[in-house]
């Protein structure tokens, strides 16, 4: 009777034996499932995906300084609120055309996120971007902004192709143009900012009728600029506040410039006229 329990135990012993060792089998099994998975997906790395034409890239501060010390703008490099931005807040997203009201053919282009969901840009093709191709236009029915409105000059449509060509990026930098002289900072800001309008053949009566036209009917440049005519403008105030500072920081005594935007000029901008303005408006 011994020996046979003796023998029942043997077996029940090999037999939990032969559990342990098919349990110990699975987990080794298990293990090397999953260190084959870590490999396959260890070589399977994917480049990163850049987001398509279209997408709104963040703003990117390219200073590697605070805002306080300040760090002058790479001069190789297009910024758009900078650069690009007031050429179109001057002749494109105005009353009439591009602005957030009128959004002609459903394109606006008063801010860069706007621009970018216009469809308007290529990065693979900036000569080809309908943006470019406009503004260069020949045919009169074509161009941008449209007749009798001053066409935009070969220096604003080669920056708007560079900053295309730079990957049509929302870059910032912390430096501002400082006031050295009239036709140096002063005339090229207002001619990107006002030309379109404020020209002797404007499209707006009270440009006109106000004599607030300080650019001839067909400006290529900041130097077409009537200097005099905008000496009285800027000499100009209601409340005290001067009316060429007071259009362009909005103001509520004065129409919003440019005219239609939803955007103020820069505060680099407004701070060109301003030393302008304390110099003793020197030409």
């Amino acid at each position: 009777m011994s020996k046979y329990l003796q023998l029942e135990a043997n077996q029940f012993v090999i037999v939990l034996l032969e559990f342990r060792i098919i349990e110990s089998m699975k987990k080794i099994s298990g293990l090397t499932l999953v260190f084959s998975l870590c490999s396959v997906l260890t070589m399977c790395k994917h480049d990163a995906i850049e987001p398509p034409v279209g997408s709104i890239l963040p703003p990117v501060d390219t200073n590697d300084t605070d805002t306080i010390t300040g760090k002058p703008c790479d001069p190789d490099t297009v910024y758009f609120e900078r650069d690009v931005l007031p050429i179109l807040q001057g002749s494109c997203a105005k009353s009439g055309c591009h602005d957030a009201t009128t959004r002609t053919e459903d394109i606006v282009l008063d801010s860069y996120a706007n621009v970018i969901g216009s469809g308007i840009i290529k990065l693979n093709d900036p000569p080809g971007s309908e943006i470019y191709e406009r503004i260069t236009e020949t045919d009169q029915s074509k161009i941008m902004p449209p007749p009798p409105n001053p066409k935009l000059n070969a220096d604003q449509a080669a920056l708007i192709l560079k900053w295309i060509q730079q990957g049509a990026l929302n870059l910032f930098c912390d430096g501002c143009d400082t006031f050295n002289t009239f036709y140096g900072e002063l005339a090229p800001l207002l001619f990107n900012a006002c030309a379109s309008c404020h020209n002797d053949n404007s499209t707006y009566p009270t440009v006109l009728s106000k004599s607030l036209s300080f650019f001839p009917s067909a400006p290529t440049s900041g130097n077409d600029i009537y200097y005099n005519q905008l000496i009285t403008i800027s000499n100009d105030s209601v409340n005290g506040k001067n009316r060429l500072i007071g259009s362009m920081t909005w103001e509520s005594e004065f129409v919003n410039m440019p005219y239609g935007s939803s955007t103020a000029p820069s505060d680099c901008d407004v701070s060109i006229i301003k030393d302008w303005i304390a110099a003793g408006r020197p030409n």
